[in-house]
């Protein structure tokens, strides 16, 4: 599976048959943490967490909750400059690589179980930010789902318009005819996962750079912009992984003469080489 099929084909699973990984997998999901790191040069990890509530319904965090799930990841970050973006862009990675492997999985926000306490221990600054639940799909789905209130598969497919999202020099809504070679990378960005659905985020395209904003938290928990640095680096990830896979060759810098939105914050921005 190739990762512009990976993409298309990720999916949010809040209900797991309740097997733990089989050795192949979990052998499979831990070399690849291994083998990859965050980007920027920020301080994170990945734990794998072997972790069993039986039929109890977990709530994870400031949203949520699943339900079957034996296996979890769990983004553990430190301070600086992009931490936030750099570490879901990482996580998101191994959540692909889960994908292509056929393991479900979903990000939630925040580890707050108390039964997590002991299977993770922090350094100081390092922050036990973000969960992800990896396993198989199956079992009962949430009552939510179940009685029609909502659907994660219409969720999934109900992403903002690519006019709405993408901008272009000027400011202006940008068709997908008109982003050129960027077409297909900002199309895998427009489907990557957002804190419910909101997609924070706006990418400003010229022919030689794509600029990324997100909407400020103003300091609002749980708001629009509240989960927007995380969101950003998902997108981010869904981007650049498309770029590489299309030869697109150049880099994400921060630069000082990057374009402003009206009630965006500039993140950083994607330079053709």
């Amino acid at each position: 599976m190739d990762i512009l099929e990976a993409i298309r084909l990720r999916h949010s699973t809040r209900a797991f048959d309740g097997r733990p990984l089989t050795e192949a997998d979990h052998k499979s999901i831990a070399s690849f943490i291994e083998a990859t790191a965050p980007p920027f040069g920020v301080h994170a990890r990945i734990e794998l967490i072997q972790a069993d509530f039986g039929d109890e319904r977990v709530k994870l965090g400031t949203y949520g909750s699943v339900k079957g799930a034996r296996d979890f990841m769990g983004l553990i970050y430190g301070e600086g400059p992009l931490v936030q973006e750099g570490s879901a862009y990482w996580l998101e990675q191994v959540v692909l690589h889960c994908t292509s492997i056929g393991v479900g999985s979903i990000w939630l926000a925040g580890f707050t179980h108390s039964s997590f306490a002991k299977h993770v221990k922090l350094a100081p600054a390092e922050t036990l930010g973000y969960a992800c639940p990896v396993g198989y799909e199956g079992g009962q789905r949430p009552l939510a789902e179940r009685i029609g209130l909502w659907n994660s598969k219409k969720l999934h497919a109900a992403k903002k318009p690519f006019e709405t999202l993408f901008l272009d020099a000027e400011g202006q809504p940008l068709t997908p005819q008109a982003a050129g070679d960027w077409e297909l990378p900002l199309q895998m960005t427009r489907i990557a996962p957002s804190a419910k659905n909101l997609q924070p985020y706006r990418v400003v395209v010229t022919p030689t750079a794509c600029h990324f904003l997100i909407q400020p938290s103003m300091g609002i928990p749980s708001g629009p912009g509240w989960f927007s640095h995380i969101d950003v680096g998902i997108a981010m990830c869904h981007f650049e992984q498309t770029c590489l896979h299309q030869g697109i060759a150049g880099s994400f810098q921060v630069l000082d003469d990057a374009p402003t939105v009206p009630d965006r914050q500039y993140v950083i921005s994607y330079v053709r080489s």
